[in-house]
């Protein structure tokens, strides 16, 4: 089970992105964009891998959902674009909690060097507003072959 905010000891979690973030913005839509290239995080703990996620070509993001009136404080892209990424595939296909692809997106940010008001005012409003689009997907969204976990 991975570690939660609540438990007592916190082990040693690093987030790794192996692959390059390529994507193209999507004819016809206003902030839509497609990877065109396959996107891998790798989870580790304690420096062992214990998962990696695969995003393939064609999945669909927005990255960071926030709110229009805020873009001239946090625009949807910014050096948090590849967990934006991670947190829409993880929300998408609901492997885990909501709790948890909450926790990995902070986790993810942090790998990014995400100032730390910037990390936490993200995952607040994720932690605070995300529900309404977890609930949208709901847990039978077929990955369609765009996520895989290795």
């Amino acid at each position: 089970m991975l570690w939660l905010p609540s438990t007592k000891q916190k082990p040693d979690f690093r987030i790794e992105f192996p692959s390059p973030l390529l994507v193209e913005l999507v004819d016809g839509e206003d902030f839509l964009f497609r990877l065109i290239g396959a996107f891998d995080v790798v989870v580790r703990v304690q420096g062992e891998e214990v998962v990696c996620f695969k995003i393939h070509p064609g999945f669909m993001t927005d990255f960071a959902s926030v709110p229009r009136f805020l873009w001239s404080i946090l625009p949807p892209i910014g050096k948090y674009a590849k967990a934006a990424v991670l947190h829409d595939a993880l929300y998408r296909f609901q492997v885990f909690s909501r709790k948890v692809c909450d926790y990995l997106f902070l986790l993810a940010m942090e790998a990014c060097r995400v100032p730390f008001w910037e990390r936490y005012a993200l995952y607040w409003g994720v932690r605070i507003g995300g529900w309404v689009v977890f609930n949208k997907y709901g847990k039978k969204t077929p990955t369609d072959g765009k996520f895989e976990i290795l």
